[in-house]
């Protein structure tokens, strides 16, 4: 088990409230939440890479090329989706269904992209 300590920021409207009228927020250990110069959008990143994305209809999560267990474990606490790490792959289970699913590699090899519509 964990013992990660972040803010409860999991989507767009969360992150939003988190931020105020700030541009940089620390959610947790070398794990800060920024906001989108150009666009209305969140992000956060841990140790100075991408991870998490939330715009106001969807959230987008990456690993940015690092397979460990801690950038599995924010993702998990930074979002509403579930991953986990299956015999050394990445895969994303969705809750709703119960499916393991392969990820999306934009590089064919380290880094994945998905998202989860937010209500």
């Amino acid at each position: 088990m964990s013992n990660l300590k972040l803010e409860n920021v999991t989507d767009y409207a969360s992150a939003k409230a988190f931020i105020g009228n700030r541009d940089r927020a620390k959610l947790g250990h070398n794990t800060y939440l920024y906001r989108g110069k150009k666009a209305d959008f969140f992000y956060v990143e841990y140790h100075g890479n991408l991870i998490v994305r939330y715009q106001p209809t969807v959230t987008y999560a990456t690993n940015s090329g690092w397979h460990t267990r801690t950038t599995t474990n924010r993702l998990n606490k930074l979002t509403n989706m579930s991953f986990r790490i299956r015999q050394g792959v990445h895969q994303y289970f969705n809750k709703t269904t119960g499916d393991w699913l392969d990820l999306m590699c934009n590089d064919g090899a380290h880094d994945f992209n998905i998202h989860e519509g937010v209500a």
